[in-house]
């Protein structure tokens, strides 16, 4: 007779918390092991570098015939066409300083129409006087009321002359102050783009910015005697 028998363990609550520990080490344990294995399937890298200017450059001086400049559509890939750009943004600068050449020129021409329209008004009014002759001399003397009318109203044609115009009274609404504006505002935007450009940190734009700024001050500026700033 055999006394022997399969021992089944009784299941007690030790027993069920133990095999739920285990098993829970074992999900955790296959867990990392998938992850390091996606991890060295893909792996990307912790920081991204985000470029200068949208085009992949660090904010730092560098050369190079790779850039986009301003536009999307204004890119460069070869020498070429990075000298033909460098040669653009260089009579863009060239443009600027005479566009500030040009409102300087502008100012002082209005300024002198304004000076010759006085003094014009001045010699109209003493021609209207004419110069005493001999024989106004000699002729018989006016009374003294048609004298002071007389001189009443050469005194009213004179003020009247000298009374500034509309425009010098309220100079918002003269037409060469809203033609400054327009050229102001353009003056300002090309600054702007110039500016951008410099911030791609490309040397040779750089150089094509700081040359073109160079040459159009020498040539339009050579008898001038104002220093303006280089903002706009």
């Amino acid at each position: 007779m055999d006394l022997r028998y399969d021992r089944v363990p009784f299941p007690t609550g030790f027993t069920r918390e133990s095999r739920h520990d285990h098993s829970h080490e074992h999900h955790e344990a296959a867990s990392s092991g998938q992850a390091a294995e996606r991890q060295t399937e893909n792996p990307q890298p912790e920081h991204s570098c985000h470029g200068s200017a949208g085009h992949g450059g660090s904010m730092v001086f560098h050369v190079g015939n790779r850039e986009t400049i301003l536009f999307g559509f204004w890119t460069t890939s070869t020498t070429t066409s990075l000298v033909l750009s460098c040669l653009i943004v260089f009579i863009i600068a060239v443009g600027y300083e005479a566009l500030k050449c040009y409102r300087e020129w502008l100012k002082k021409c209005y300024k002198k129409r304004q000076e010759g329209g006085s003094d014009r008004g001045g010699t109209t009014a003493t021609q209207l006087a004419p110069a005493p002759t001999l024989i106004d001399a000699y002729s018989s003397p006016l009374s003294p009321v048609v004298l002071s009318g007389v001189g009443a109203g050469a005194g009213a044609d004179q003020s009247q002359n000298q009374r500034p115009p509309l425009t010098t009274r309220v100079p918002w609404l003269a037409p060469i102050h809203w033609y400054q504006t327009l050229l102001h505002m353009l003056q300002v935007t090309i600054s702007f783009l110039l500016m951008l450009i410099f911030m791609t940190f490309n040397v040779w734009l750089c150089i094509a910015v700081v040359m073109g700024a160079g040459v159009g001050y020498f040539i339009f500026f050579a008898r001038s005697e104002n220093v303006s700033d280089h903002c706009n």
